[in-house]
């Protein structure tokens, strides 16, 4: 498999196990799994956690309504197993228009159906191969909407057929698809994370505020009104950098070790606002 520098290398056991139920699901019925079909199976904050790490350079949700599902890029695709026959469909695809450029490089367009004919595909890989065109070129699967479809020679074409092999040219094709997929995702995330972030920041302000008003008119021990400020704003610290997509260990911490620190942390952090206050 060919490397990327823009690209998740590094994909946990976890993350793996979607991508072959995703797969499996595709490969035996010719349809990509429903979303809450997946959800159910591995849980919905399991999916979410791993959406966020991983999505859409190996997964993406597709929510149209009662098609709501769950598909797999073409760098998921390659990263799951039981997947070389697919992989050589793309490649062998990839290769007949190469072909066919090389005969007629003025050509446009080609039909499916001549695709077909050259590579003697069953109806299977066929229409296989339709769903990874789709989400190679335009992002998703369903982006040929009748049986007979077409699909025009690639810009840049000349580079492959020049100089590069056809897993090189097939990993620029993946990388070019996940730059737009993560334009295309990231303006409709830019704007939800702005407010999930401008509301912990409020959280955290008016923790204080309400702190330093009960320090001045309550008998509450300072100690105690500190201590719950303390651990509200390390708390939305953690959401923080969440959203941020840093890693960190402050709201879950799986390790005996870990929770001593984030104790440690806390009470110092509690003594030291309370001397100060």
């Amino acid at each position: 498999m060919p490397r990327s520098r823009k690209l998740p290398r590094r994909i946990s056991e976890e993350a793996k196990s979607v991508l072959g139920v995703i797969y499996k699901h595709f490969n035996e019925s010719g349809s990509w799994i429903g979303s809450k079909t997946l959800r159910l199976k591995f849980g919905a904050d399991t999916i979410d956690a791993l959406s966020k790490k991983y999505e859409p350079a190996l997964f993406k949700r597709r929510a149209i309504g009662p098609g709501d599902h769950y598909e797999l890029s073409i760098w998921g695709l390659m990263n799951s197993d039981g997947t070389d026959h697919d992989q050589k469909l793309i490649c062998s695809f990839l290769e007949c228009l190469r072909d066919e450029y090389k005969q007629d490089p003025e050509r446009q367009f080609m039909k499916s159906s001549e695709i077909r004919q050259k590579l003697a595909l069953d109806q299977k890989d066929l229409d296989k191969l339709k769903n990874y065109v789709g989400i190679l070129y335009f992002g998703y699967s369903d982006s040929f909407p009748t049986p007979e479809w077409v699909i025009q020679m690639p810009q840049g074409f000349e580079q492959y057929v020049e100089r590069l092999s056809t897993r090189d040219y097939l990993l620029t094709l993946i990388e070019n698809r996940y730059k737009a997929d993560v334009i295309s995702t990231g303006k409709f995330r830019l704007r939800e994370t702005a407010i999930q972030l401008g509301f912990w920041a409020l959280v955290v302000t008016q923790a204080w505020t309400l702190s330093v008003i009960l320090i001045g008119h309550s008998r509450i021990p300072r100690f105690s009104i500190v201590t719950a400020s303390a651990w509200l704003t390390l708390f939305a610290l953690s959401n923080i950098l969440q959203l941020l997509q840093i890693h960190n260990q402050f709201v879950q911490p799986q390790k005996f070790v870990e929770k001593l620190i984030w104790y440690g942390i806390t009470i110092t952090i509690s003594l030291l606002a309370a001397w100060l206050v």
